[in-house]
């Protein structure tokens, strides 16, 4: 687990200092607040869509600072107790409205997961997982629908972002409800 955490650390790490050199120039900040270029951001997340730890990657459509955008990311499970490994792919659209001066946003989107629910190697291992009241078996995928609903603070110039919020899921008919933290750099 120690191994995953610090390679995508420092995979997360050499991938913001390499844009770093080359921040979003604001063309006209009191008119439009577009950019050179669509702005992107790479974040570690904490739940949400991926369900556990995950490093995602986030653009938007244009050259705005605010609107439509997408994401897609690779998560894992972070637990340790004789469950089943899983790994998720969220792949989605989002669009971020609020105060574009100030860089904070209320984040809507709608993704899909796709979560790989491993393979058992000994009989120690039990799925023990449930997603909206499913029980998950081992070595089945699964896909099933995320709506975030949250806030996020973007600088408009590049820089440290946070995103929290909620993101209600839809599996199998049913519904639940998780919630989401994510640290990382837009540039």
């Amino acid at each position: 687990m120690r191994k995953k955490l610090f390679t995508i650390t420092i995979l997360v790490f050499s991938i913001c200092q390499s844009f770093s050199q080359d921040m979003i120039k604001l063309k006209d900040p009191k008119k439009t607040l577009k950019t050179d270029r669509e702005p992107q951001l790479v974040y570690v997340g904490l739940g949400g869509p991926a369900i556990g730890l995950s490093v995602n990657y986030d653009r938007r459509f244009s050259k705005k600072v605010d609107g439509l955008g997408f994401n897609g990311g690779f998560g894992f499970s972070i637990s340790n107790d004789n469950k089943l490994p899983y790994t998720t792919i969220p792949l989605g659209v989002n669009c971020l409205l609020g105060n574009v001066n100030r860089g904070r946003y209320f984040e809507v989107g709608l993704t899909q997961t796709i979560l790989m629910v491993g393979s058992p190697n000994s009989n120690t291992y039990s799925s023990g997982y449930t997603l909206a009241g499913n029980l998950l078996y081992p070595s089945t995928t699964y896909t099933f629908t995320n709506f975030i609903i949250g806030y996020r603070s973007q600088p408009n110039d590049g820089g440290f972002n946070f995103r929290g919020g909620i993101n209600p899921i839809l599996f199998k008919g049913r519904t639940d409800l998780g919630a989401y933290l994510s640290f990382g750099y837009n540039f």
